[in-house]
């Protein structure tokens, strides 16, 4: 949950790392732009140290509006983020080569032609530990 999302209603404002409902005040956390909310100093401490465990990697996808081949990785992606942590960005763009994939500010053309989700969601196990969770 970013701030944005925190300020429509506090009652629902759960900590990012440990999903735990925050009472009273967070601790905010600000990972590559965004604010998460933490529970307690623990849990920020350790947000700030592993974003990954809690937040997932960092993904940029790249794609072209129309283009069938981009709409499938679209939605290859957008369900791997419903099953895992990942902070997914979906840039859609008109120029070619597409789709385009970037994990972690790398571009990665190899991740990009896995195209079922149990491979994919294993494949990012194996390249980015702590992907799977903190625990």
């Amino acid at each position: 949950m970013t701030l944005a999302s925190a300020k429509t209603d506090l009652t629902l404002l759960r900590c990012a790392l440990c999903a735990t409902k925050i009472q009273g005040e967070p601790h905010w956390v600000q990972v590559d732009g965004e604010r998460y909310p933490a529970e307690d100093a623990t849990c920020a401490r350790l947000l700030r140290e592993n974003p990954m465990a809690a937040l997932g990697p960092r993904v940029e996808l790249f794609y072209r509006p129309g283009c069938p081949h981009c709409e499938a990785k679209v939605a290859l992606w957008q369900e791997a983020k419903r099953r895992r942590p990942l902070r997914l960005r979906l840039k859609p763009e008109q120029e070619d080569p597409c789709p385009r994939l970037f994990i972690e500010g790398q571009e990665d053309p190899l991740t990009l032609e896995i195209g079922e989700l149990g491979e994919l969601l294993l494949w990012l196990e194996l390249q980015y530990p702590g992907f799977a969770g903190c625990c």
